[in-house]
């Protein structure tokens, strides 16, 4: 049986004793003191286990196939790639393009002037303006407007087509009393009026969602 080496614990000088000897008492060869043989020391277990030896193995053949990367190469593939980023740009791009929802202007169906008598036009203005259905927007030589409605006691001056279009969704809305709004437009223009004027106050009862439109020019001053 292998002995084991212990130091003095008087003088510190290296004993030796063999491992049945533990527990028992002797003289030290050196300064003569009485030395208790300590327990010999347990040997460290030699194998890994399995699991540990299997991962050894496999990091150090990881690292003998891993090719050598230079600090430069490092470097240059740590930067971030933007391609992929540009392509969902793009698909987020046209996914919104194709599902947006377009609002369609309606065109606005302007009836044919017919030849008719004077008195016969007379007579149509005059039951337009005595229509509830219908609201009425002048455009005279000057190139201001005036809103006029069947529950309205005077006609609303509009000197700008903003302001024009604010009387005209007002009217738009119907009387204060909770009445049936109107839905029919008819503009009325003066023969000296400019042309997009008239347009404009097409447009705006296109855009107050007037049901039927119409267009007539007044010889007369209004």
């Amino acid at each position: 049986m292998a002995k084991f080496r212990f130091p003095c614990p008087h003088c510190q000088t290296t004993l030796s004793a063999l491992p049945e000897h533990t527990g028992k008492t002797a003289k030290c060869s050196a300064c003569g003191e009485k030395v208790t043989v300590p327990a010999a020391p347990k040997k460290k277990a030699a194998k890994r286990d399995d699991a540990s030896l299997a991962a050894g193995l496999l990091a150090e053949e990881e690292s003998f196939q891993r090719p050598f990367v230079s600090q430069r190469d490092r470097t240059k593939h740590d930067e971030l790639d933007m391609t992929p980023m540009v392509d969902v740009t793009f698909l987020l791009l046209i996914f919104f393009m194709v599902t947006a929802s377009f609002n369609i202007q309606k065109a606005i169906q302007v009836p044919p002037p017919e030849m008719e008598e004077a008195a016969t036009e007379v007579r149509e203005v005059e039951d337009v303006l005595d229509d509830a259905e219908y609201v009425v927007v002048y455009v005279d030589a000057d190139n201001t407007y005036r809103v006029s409605a069947s529950f309205w006691d005077d006609e609303q001056d509009a000197p700008s087509e903003q302001q024009m279009r604010i009387k005209l969704q007002q009217a738009r809305r119907g009387p204060p009393s909770g009445g049936r709004p109107p839905t029919k437009l008819m503009v009325m223009a003066s023969p000296d009026a400019r042309h997009d004027k008239v347009v404009t106050a097409l447009d705006a009862g296109n855009m107050v969602g007037m049901d039927e439109i119409k267009l007539t020019t007044l010889d007369d001053a209004f």
